[in-house]
């Protein structure tokens, strides 16, 4: 079937009505805060990560480092759940839609890492080198999830998740002695930023 020009056009300026919508929906939905929240998260983290990998030679890091990530992510989620409960109103199907993927994103690759954990077998020389591989593949995550919602909301969260899954990849080969810093800084800044670029540009 052929299409005319002007119903082509019709047709993009529908598409292109409906992504301004979900932009909006998001920013109204809380988006703004939560992305702050989120990047305060990883600030906090990354440094306290940095911190206790500094000061705590023996096992009893990792499990400090995964307390302080636990409490930090608990907080994430009980904020998440008093922005969305204050901005009900807001709601739509859209809305959790977005909040699902990146949980289910994050499900998957924890299923994939736990997949993968009995076949790995880590040396105590190289142990360092693989918790930042797994830091790495935490922060991509939701990168990739910044890629995909470009691709249907705003070129700008397209170039925001490449733009941060380089800055991961060359903190972790290039700057390895600061990795936990300089993802505090890139991701929790790019976090930060895009906030506020949601609230000034989105609403």
């Amino acid at each position: 079937m052929d299409i005319s020009q002007e119903e082509a056009r019709q047709s993009l300026g529908q598409i292109e009505e409906t992504a301004r919508r979900a932009r909006k929906m998001v920013a109204y939905a809380g988006g703004d805060v939560l992305f702050v929240v989120w990047g305060i998260i990883w600030f906090a983290g990354y440094i306290a990560t940095h911190v206790i990998d500094a000061t705590v030679a023996d096992a009893r890091a990792g499990i400090f480092i995964g307390s302080v990530w636990a409490a930090l992510v608990a907080a994430g989620i009980i904020i998440g759940v008093v922005v969305d409960r204050r901005r009900m109103p807001t709601r739509s199907p859209a809305g959790w839609r977005i909040g699902v993927v990146f949980w289910l994103l994050y499900l998957y690759v924890d299923l994939w890492l736990a997949l993968l954990f009995p076949f790995v077998k880590v040396q105590p020389a190289q142990s360092d080198m693989f918790w930042k591989h797994l830091g790495a593949i935490a922060s991509t995550v939701p990168m990739f999830a910044y890629v995909i919602m470009g691709l249907w909301l705003d070129l700008y969260m397209l170039w925001i998740g490449l733009f941060v899954t380089a800055l991961t990849l060359a903190g972790l080969y290039f700057l390895q002695p600061f990795f936990w810093l300089w993802m505090a800084f890139a991701g929790g800044g790019t976090l930060i930023g895009t906030g506020l670029l949601v609230r000034n540009r989105w609403k």
